[in-house]
């Protein structure tokens, strides 16, 4: 999933964590495949983002579009008790749908828009949070955001391939 997905991600992992409903679909998640995410959330990431959604990369919109998503992040603070952008990453630290996920990070240091220290930070707390989990970084090296698949489809496929067959290793066998 790309950042877009990963959003979402970490409000469905409370719920299969919290609602006795969805923990029966937790124990069923096998494989989960992050691609170019999760960014770490900053002003400057959100700006980027945009920015390069937008076509552009004028150092000035990027600046007042970083600003404009700091304005907003302080607004949502007035109304929550937490920072959005830090409550996200916390989450992505953290999260446990069970103990049998395999978890891959396809990502690349030249990604203009993934902070490459960050998400290897990432991926490194979360292999000493479950060490016996199979989590590892993909590097494409030197791939675009999410372009992995085009630049480099081999590694990708594989990547993929890998998530699937561990996944289906699980397919035929009773889990709740």
């Amino acid at each position: 999933m790309s950042n877009g997905g990963a959003i979402p991600f970490s409000s469905m992992v409370d719920l299969m964590q919290g609602i006795h409903l969805y923990q029966a679909v937790a124990t069923r998640v096998r494989s989960v495949v992050f691609d170019s995410a999760p960014c770490y959330p900053s002003y400057t990431a959100a700006g980027g983002a945009m920015c390069h959604a937008l076509g552009t990369a004028n150092p000035l919109v990027h600046a007042v579009v970083s600003v404009l998503f700091g304005v907003g992040d302080t607004l949502l603070r007035l109304v929550r008790s937490t920072q959005a952008t830090t409550y996200f990453w916390h989450r992505m630290q953290s999260w446990a749908i069970n103990d049998k996920v395999l978890e891959r990070y396809l990502v690349s240091p030249t990604d203009p828009l993934f902070d490459f220290d960050e998400g290897s930070s990432l991926v490194t707390h979360r292999q000493k949070q479950a060490p016996k989990r199979d989590i590892q970084l993909v590097n494409f090296q030197d791939t675009d955001h999410v372009l992995h698949l085009r630049q480099n489809p081999e590694l990708y496929k594989e990547s993929v391939r890998e998530a699937v067959a561990y996944a289906a290793q699980y397919s035929n066998q009773a889990t709740c």
